[in-house]
């Protein structure tokens, strides 16, 4: 499982889901407790996760209304992948920016990032309990080569409801634009399903999210949506997401489709649907990466300065993401 793939997930808000778990999201605060006798997740100084390490679940757990027994940690936060029902998933519930292990760029480093976790409670209501403690930024370390802010936090996982809980600890952030990439950092849920790879390329690819978006203190849940934090959370937010009951009263409506043509192309890409004319656009490459934004201009595109490759296409307020190919 690699880290930038995962990443990339929220970046492909696609076609409709027509019974994906949805969740409400609720704001609280509760005094920070540090887990005490907790289990390792590592045993060796971590920084950039390629093989992220698993975490096997003691209880039956749901996420986006499909069972899990396992979740990875990420470097900022959990993601889990499995086959359900004939189809792919990758979910990634988002915490953090992306973390780095003291260890790894000081050993002597005094104290020590850990990742621990803890399973409290009786069964039937039982919580396992993931908690990142003293981890610094990857971006600080690698953009001004230090590593003086660091963060706490705990992921839970509640049996019988699964519900999914946020809660964060001391940190001595200054400035998230020196913790973080463009000073905002992703927080929430999304989950991404697909049929099968095809010439490496994910086979009808669908995404939902559930993101939080402005002030940490005062976040709004977004669906579907780009959606950044623009501050880190002070000590004892909880950020609670709660399953809803599904029901045919939960059904999406399939959007209208638009497609692409000529594909592949050279120089222009025209867009055919039902959209707004003066619609603003983003292309991605295959890893996830921004490559050019504007305005559509008479249906038509210009991707003449595109490299020869693959790439996405999302057009804004609408939840397609559309394939092409740059000759």
């Amino acid at each position: 499982m690699k880290k930038n793939y995962l990443i990339t997930l929220l970046l492909f808000l696609c076609a409709p889901i027509i019974y994906a778990q949805d969740y409400n999201f609720e704001k609280q605060n509760e005094t920070y407790a540090t887990l005490v006798n907790a289990t390792p997740v590592f045993t060796e100084p971590w920084n950039s996760i390629e093989d992220a390490p698993s975490i096997a679940l003691p209880f039956n757990f749901s996420l986006f209304g499909k069972p899990i027994d396992v979740v990875y940690f990420t470097g900022n936060g959990l993601a889990t992948e499995f086959e359900f029902e004939g189809k792919f998933y990758s979910s990634v519930l988002f915490a953090s920016p992306e973390l780095i292990d003291l260890a790894a760029l000081d050993p002597t480093a005094d104290p020590q990032t850990t990742v621990t976790t803890k399973l409290e409670g009786v069964v039937g209501s039982r919580i396992l309990k993931i908690q990142v403690s003293n981890a610094a930024s990857y971006y600080e370390f690698a953009e001004f080569d230090s590593s003086t802010q660091t963060v706490d936090f705990q992921i839970w996982l509640h049996e019988t409801t699964n519900v999914i809980s946020y809660h964060y600890g001391p940190n001595n952030i200054v400035d998230l634009e020196d913790f973080a990439y463009d000073g905002i950092m992703g927080c929430g849920l999304a989950e991404i399903s697909y049929e099968g790879i095809e010439d490496d390329n994910l086979i009808n690819l669908i995404q939902k999210s559930f993101l939080l978006h402005g002030s940490s203190n005062a976040p709004l849940l977004k669906i579907n949506q780009d959606a950044f934090l623009l501050d880190y959370p002070t000590t004892g937010v909880i950020y609670r997401f709660t399953p809803k009951t599904l029901s045919v009263d939960h059904q999406e409506k399939t959007p209208t489709t638009i497609t692409l043509f000529p594909n592949p192309t050279e120089n222009l890409l025209r867009i055919n649907g039902d959209f707004d004319v003066n619609v603003s656009y983003s292309i991605f490459d295959m890893s996830g990466k921004k490559l050019k934004q504007g305005k559509v201009t008479d249906q038509t595109i210009d991707v003449s300065l595109l490299s020869s490759g693959i790439y996405i296409l999302k057009l804004d307020n609408q939840s397609q993401a559309l394939k092409f190919i740059k000759k």
